[in-house]
């Protein structure tokens, strides 16, 4: 088959598994609109995978099926009629059933993260940047440029940490203790 065909039938199995999530849910069937949304999606990825199509819109569609997986979940198991026609949603379920909504979403959404992050690779990286020579006497440049490249390379965090002093922290929670008393 060629791509045109290919496109046309993938989108057909897709259009067949939203028709018949409509379907099912405005029939009050929400297990079956689960079967339909996922059985549909397993079709498509495995004709993809068939027929080596390359697909731009898979992150959509993997997204989006995540979503309605999530929307049938939550109508199948966290809302209940009660006896006067009302309904109630019944919280544990519904925390259950929008874990499973994110969870359902996140490989779709990875997808689109994932394929937004190809287009940085490609970018050129600048060169680092390099010390300026100094050009003084002869005898003291070297001496002078190595003293200031240490001097820079050798960032040490030892410099600037202070040691445990006991006297020094008793000082101090006595003067915060004083400044309170004041006020």
């Amino acid at each position: 088959m060629n791509r045109s065909s290919n496109s046309f039938v993938g989108a057909f199995m897709l259009l067949f598994a939203l028709v018949g999530f409509v379907a099912a849910m405005s029939l009050g069937e929400y297990r079956l609109a689960l079967a339909s949304v996922t059985g549909g999606l397993f079709l498509w990825l495995a004709f993809l995978s068939v027929a080596k199509v390359k697909n731009g819109a898979l992150p959509l569609v993997v997204t989006i099926s995540g979503l309605l997986v999530g929307v049938s979940l939550f109508m199948d198991s966290a809302l209940e009629q009660n006896m006067w026609g009302g309904y109630q949603i019944q919280p544990d379920a519904a925390l259950f059933s929008f874990v499973l909504l994110l969870l359902a979403m996140t490989p779709g959404l990875l997808l689109f993260y994932f394929s937004r992050g190809t287009d940085s690779i490609l970018t050129p990286v600048p060169a680092p940047l390099t010390m300026p020579t100094q050009t003084t006497s002869i005898s003291s440049a070297p001496e002078s440029q190595a003293m200031e490249s240490s001097q820079l390379n050798a960032w040490n965090p030892e410099d600037y940490e202070i040691e445990y002093d006991p006297e020094l922290i008793t000082a101090y929670y006595e003067a915060y203790d004083e400044g309170e008393k004041e006020e």
